[in-house]
């Protein structure tokens, strides 16, 4: 149970980022999905920072239009793997670059850099 503004503030703005990670993950702009839940861009860019709580009924709505589960937005499934939150936030953006090919290289920058500091703590066998 949310027990104080401050988780339940939280709380919003985790559901606001799952929104946003889903709606990256899909290449859907704010404005493409504020029109299909027949809403202004700002009114999404207010869920997805948190500012402004979703209702049910969107909720229900952003679950159809992105085939999840409307327990996806309250952090059931894969939205319950602990990623931290900087970590997701890069991901997103990843998604956003405009080629796949652009997303291998980076991917690639990323692991070499990770490899040469030495933090490198996954199976070899991966």
């Amino acid at each position: 149970m949310i027990n104080s503004y401050k988780e339940q503030d939280r709380f919003y703005a985790d559901m606001g980022f799952r929104l946003k990670q889903i709606r990256q993950a899909k290449r859907v702009p704010q404005s493409e999905l504020a029109q299909a839940l027949g809403l202004v861009t700002q009114t999404v860019q207010k869920y997805e920072s948190g500012e402004v709580k979703m209702s049910p009924d969107i909720i229900q709505k952003c679950a159809l239009l992105f085939k999840v589960s409307v327990g996806y937005f309250y952090g059931e499934g894969h939205a319950q793997q602990k990623y931290s939150r900087v970590g997701l936030m890069i991901a997103s953006e990843v998604m956003m670059l405009p080629s796949v090919e652009i997303q291998k290289h980076l991917f690639e920058l990323i692991r070499s850099i990770v490899k040469s500091s030495g933090q490198d703590n996954r199976k070899k066998d991966i």
